[in-house]
């Protein structure tokens, strides 16, 4: 029962990558629906040669060798994780459906592309009354006698201060 729901791919392959066995999601596969390269039909377009060439780097190498392939399944895209090994009678594969792993990981890409968005943002917002006061500090440091521009330092000042108050608020 727990192999039945378990979204894995298991595969024998001769050494011309004909499927000899498979199990998958949750039944093995007849005669009929195995045939010549079953598991190249189900690869993604352009993941079936690189599959080929990594089958054939594992038969000349003798090791085993993970990688991750992207597969339609019932008409929906899905992403495996594939353990690929030499068999005595060819290759053996078996693959885990990774994809809600993978989606989680874009989104969390997305999130933190967005959280530096923010940041981006809010260090602009923040600067800009920053200035304004700076300069007005400095007025007001030089107009110690001129109390028409002390006045207009501090009220540009206050109006800064205000406006970073309102931007501290609204986080």
């Amino acid at each position: 029962f727990a192999l039945r729901n378990t979204p894995m791919l298991v595969v024998s392959l001769d050494s011309q990558l004909h499927t000899t066995w498979s199990y998958a999601l949750g039944k093995e596969l007849d005669e009929q629906a195995r045939g010549p390269s079953r598991l190249l039909e189900m690869l993604a377009p352009g993941h079936a040669d690189r599959f080929a060439d990594v089958v054939r780097q594992v038969v000349r190498n003798r090791s085993g060798q993970r990688a991750e392939f992207d597969l339609t399944i019932h008409g929906e895209p899905r992403t495996y994780d594939f353990r690929i090994e030499c068999s005595e009678t060819g290759v053996s594969v078996v693959g885990f459906d990774i994809t809600p792993s993978k989606l989680a990981e874009v989104s969390l890409l997305e999130a933190d592309r967005r959280k530096d968005e923010f940041l981006a943002t809010l260090s602009h917002e923040l600067r800009n009354p920053l200035t304004p006061l700076k300069v007005a500090i400095d007025v007001a440091k030089l107009a110690k006698d001129d109390r028409g521009q002390l006045e207009y330092a501090i009220r540009t000042m206050e109006r800064q201060v205000t406006q970073l108050t309102q931007l501290v608020d609204d986080l």
